[in-house]
This record gives C-alpha cells, structure tokens and sequence, in this order.
C-alpha cells in the first residue's frame, strides 16, 4: 500500500517518520508480530478486533489475543512473560496518537494571533458584569493576562452561552496538598482548546507544536502564581456556592422581579414568587424556580405545598420539591416537573404511566416542565445553570471597574515573581 500520508490540522503526518493513528500503528505492528500475540510463550493468533494492552503506567505495548486481554493487572504483573514484554513492548518505537486525534483543533490552526496588539482598547473583550469571576480577583488575572489565553495568546472573547456561562474562557485550576486537605489552586485562565487538550499527556509535539515551550513554561510558573495579587487564588471561590446562600440583596431583587413576571395576576403564585426562603435552594433564580412559581408551589402530582429542601434545621424533606425528569439519563432527560420525593420515588421505580396511581397519570401525560416556556426543552443537567435572568445570576459583591484597574496597575508595576519573559506583563 505504501506509505500512507496523513494530515491532520494541517500537519503533515508520515507512519514511518511521526506519529500515526491508533489503527495506522495496529496494521504496522500485526506485521510486525506476524499475527501472534504480543505476549511471549502465548503463540495464539490475533483476533480480527484489535486488542491493545497496556502497561502498568498506562503505555500501549502492543496486541494481544483474546484470552490474554482478560488477564487482570494483578496477574500479568507476577508473571515473568508479561514483565517482559513490558520490557521489549513491539509499540515503542512508534509514536500512537490518542483516540480520536483527527478530531483535535491545533491552537494555531486559525493563525497565530499578534502579541502586540492591544486587546485593551477592544471592547468586545470587555468582562461583563454578569460574568461569575467580575469583581474578583479572577478579573484582575484576567487583565493581567492581558485579555488572551496564558498558552496559545488567543484574545478571549466572553461570550455569554445558553445557559449563562462564558464556556469559551476556562479557569485552569489543580488540586495542590496543604496540611490537611487538597486545595484546588487557580493556575491561570485558558481558552477552550488549551484547557482541554492539557491533561492529555500523549504527542505534545504533535498539538501544541511551536507553543509546546509556553505549555511548559505554564505548567512550572502558573500566572496565578507570578502576582501577589492573584496568588493562592483557588477555584470556585470568589464565585457563589453551589447552594447560593451567598445571594446579594440586589440579586435577589432581580430575580423576585422576574419571578413576578411570570407569576402574573396571580395571588397565590405571587406570594411563591416573593417567598425568600427559596433563595437557598439549589435551583434559585433558574428556570426551575420559575417553574415552581407557574406551579403555585405545588406538588405537580397531588398538589400538596412544596418546601425548600431541609438544610441544617428546615423544613422536613418530605415535602421538599424535587426536581423530575424523564429516562435515566440525567444529561440528556427533559424535565417533566417539581413534585415531592416521595412520588419522585414512585416514578422511578419503573411504572408505566397506566399501572401508577391516577393521580400520576395526567402528570406525565402532560408534564408541567414541557408546558412552562421557560424549562421546555430544557436538559436536567443544564436546570442548575438556566438563569432565569443574566442579572438574577448571584454574584458576589467584590470590586468595581475602578477597584480591578487599580489593581492591575499596582500588580504590573511589581516584578513578576517567575518567569518575567512570559508573566510579567510581556506576552510576546
């Protein structure tokens, strides 16, 4: 067949000179093998399905038969053979690329961007406000970074996504031991495609090409870490918590506004919808909560008043609204509606809508959350993130415009503790 040349991203990939996809390197190595398995004194012939085996530190050493692949870990390492072909693996001179590596986006495939330009005076780059890092000192790393990704210098835009979040700027965080305890430390702020691929350990040459040195020069001097001002940042604080006690009084006027909205003419649903105790639920101030003010704060089932879940002394969990959805997927099943956990548990135990009690039955027939415009079509694991308003989103309040430019000022103005060529203020 020849050499079978490849280019993925717009590089050029050879299987005799580079790296070569999982199934290029199978082709080469049942050659190389002679169709035995991979295992010295097996002798057995390979199956027509490609079974790799790997080593103890996780390497592709090469293929194997069937009754040797469901050898277990614990096994193969008391046995002399398997030891040594992890010794002389048949795959170690190849370079194999990672499943699904023709899908990978090289950081420069849209061109290199210009370091020199000043990201500054765009203002399409501006944080906004309803951004959950604004105010923090995220923000003032983000400024610092001057507005691009710490790796591949790409301008990150924050562009608001359906949910609310920002998905094309990631904060790029590790878990580091102090005392008692792991601590997940914000290292630096990345763009998608950077904070992705930088956990894959496989053919850094082949993705991050001409940036490999800055992944690098990243991953031994975090920016987070350059700055008094950011350093021992640490990920999700600074932000509101998953339970949202921390609402700020502006933000809970947002969205009691909002709720009123959709509470309408309707005495009963108004006095949901201005209900505080609401605002330590989990789903405060998403669509969900305005699916329990449409609700009337009512089991959606027997019609029975709902309760915000119990935290440290509240109210009982029996009549704590909890959160139905269709099929077991909990990505992928549509919300049907607030009802109480004990009929949560009856629907999920498997009846069909004509064998379940005849209160059930309307319920799912015409489930409320398909209904309410704001949670129709809405997944069960975007119902935490579905902000019923951008400004009812809870944000801490932290600094001002005024407070962040201050800092970044007094930040610059200091040297960079590490790596001064990268995080000191030059990106070039």
């Amino acid at each position: 067949m020849g050499d079978l040349n490849l280019k993925e991203n717009g590089v050029s990939i050879n299987p005799k000179r580079g790296p070569v996809l999982r199934a290029e390197a199978a082709a080469r190595l049942r050659k190389r093998q002679k169709g035995i398995c991979a295992v010295p004194g097996c002798g057995r012939p390979l199956p027509s399905v490609d079974r790799w085996t790997t080593s103890p530190s996780g390497d592709l050493v090469g293929l194997v038969c069937y009754g040797c692949s469901l050898v277990s870990m614990n096994r193969r390492m008391d046995d002399a053979n398997w030891r040594l072909l992890w010794r002389n693996p048949p795959a170690a001179a190849l370079q194999i690329l990672p499943l699904r590596a023709r899908y990978w986006k090289s950081p420069w495939s849209q061109g290199a961007p210009d370091p020199k330009a000043d990201l500054g005076a765009d203002p399409a780059l501006d944080p906004p406000r309803a951004w959950s890092y604004a105010g923090t000192p995220v923000e003032v790393l983000y400024e610092l970074q001057e507005r691009r990704c710490a790796i591949c210098l790409f301008p990150l835009v924050l562009r608001p996504a359906r949910n609310g979040y920002f998905a094309q700027v990631h904060v790029d965080h590790h878990y580091v031991w102090t005392d008692e305890t792991w601590v997940p430390e914000i290292r630096g702020i990345l763009c998608a495609r950077c904070n992705t691929n930088l956990g894959r350990t496989s053919l850094h040459e082949h993705w991050w090409g001409s940036v490999l040195p800055r992944r690098q020069a990243y991953l031994e001097s975090p920016p987070a870490q350059c700055w008094e001002a950011t350093r021992s940042l640490v990920y999700g604080r600074g932000r509101p918590p998953a339970t949202f006690r921390d609402w700020s009084e502006a933000a809970k006027e947002a969205a009691i506004q909002a709720l009123l909205e959709v509470a309408g003419q309707d005495q009963e649903k108004i006095v949901v919808a201005g209900d505080r105790r609401w605002f330590d639920w989990y789903y405060a101030g998403t669509a969900v909560h305005a699916l329990l003010v449409e609700q009337a704060g009512r089991c959606a089932v027997s019609g029975e008043d709902l309760n915000p879940p119990r935290r440290s002394g509240g109210s009982p969990t029996v009549s704590a609204a909890t959160l139905d959805h269709a099929g077991p997927d909990r990505r992928k099943g549509p919300l049907r509606g607030l009802i109480t956990p004990t009929w949560n548990g009856r629907l999920r135990e498997g009846g069909s809508k004509w064998t379940l009690h005849e209160d059930a039955q309307p319920y799912l027939a015409a489930p409320p959350g398909q209904r309410s415009p704001h949670t129709r079509g809405l997944c069960y694991s975007e119902a935490s993130s579905a902000w019923l308003s951008p400004v009812a989103r809870p944000r801490a309040d932290g600094l001002t415009q005024a407070q962040v430019a201050e800092a970044v000022r007094e930040a610059r103005a200091q040297a960079a503790r590490w790596r001064p060529d990268l995080w000191g203020g030059a990106t070039a």
